[in-house]
């Protein structure tokens, strides 16, 4: 595929929410670095926001009559391919491009109206997430576990997200006890939001919030993160309320830059 259309695939992605982990990356580094794949994109941009302010102009019978109108256009178009251009198969993927355009612009417009706003919680977590980083352990552990441990860790700090998380099953699996552990919750819930694996995270930072466990602050701030990823930002505003409070805290910052741009 060419770049053309592997930017133009990375911006429906975008636009539509559905970026992966990989590709929030490759989106984030062609931000900073392609010039044509930024232009590209604030062509789109513009094209949509355009869209909006229309859309924001007319009332929705206004919308489904004006799509009733292009649709029966486009079945007069349609037609006339058929008459003049009916061994050119270019000329019939034209008309079905016109067709799906149509329809998309008409469903851009009503929900664009809806979200009213064009950046979405998924950029806000391409920006602001980072895994929680590896700074030794105040776990106090021996013989087996601490090999399955170190080695856990060792996979982690080296982002070999899968292997980490399988060991952090095997100490589990050896210790019932520490299904509920601040740190092994912690690293276990990071590896399975690098893993995009992002529903099963969020089960974990919310059982170490109701534990109130000594890592309640981290937990809040990947619980918010996974809801952004998730396109969930009225779940992820008390969390990120929450930790802009805290003024000693190291994501206060950051929580408080969120919420001016999502509010």
């Amino acid at each position: 595929m060419c770049e053309d259309n592997l930017n133009i695939d990375l911006i429906e992605k975008y636009l539509e929410r559905s970026l992966d982990v990989d590709e929030i990356r490759r989106f984030e580094e062609k931000l900073e670095n392609d010039e044509a794949f930024v232009r590209e994109l604030n062509d789109m941009e513009l094209l949509i926001s355009g869209i909006k302010k229309a859309a924001s102009l007319t009332s929705m019978d206004d919308k489904l009559d004006r799509f009733e109108k292009s649709l029966k256009v486009d079945e007069d178009v349609e037609e006339d391919a058929k008459t003049v251009y009916f061994d050119d198969s270019r000329a019939k993927r034209h008309v079905w491009v016109v067709a799906a355009s149509i329809a998309l612009i008409f469903v851009l417009s009503v929900s664009l109206l809806n979200t009213g706003q064009i950046h979405s919680s998924r950029k806000l977590y391409a920006e602001y997430y980072a895994p929680f980083e590896y700074f030794g352990t105040n776990r106090s552990i021996e013989n087996e576990e601490a090999d399955n441990w170190k080695n856990a860790l060792h996979f982690y700090d080296n982002g070999k997200y899968q292997e980490a998380l399988d060991r952090f099953n095997q100490i589990i699996g050896n210790n019932k006890e520490l299904v509920n552990h601040p740190e092994h919750s912690l690293y276990k819930g990071n590896a399975l939001m690098e893993l995009n694996r992002h529903d099963e995270a969020i089960r974990i930072f919310e059982s170490m919030i109701s534990e109130d466990n000594g890592m309640t602050v981290q937990a809040r701030w990947y619980l918010a993160m996974c809801y952004l990823f998730t396109n969930n930002s009225k779940k992820a505003l008390p969390l990120l309320e929450e930790i802009a409070k805290l003024k000693a805290s190291s994501y206060s910052q950051d929580a408080q830059t969120i919420l001016d741009r999502i509010q």
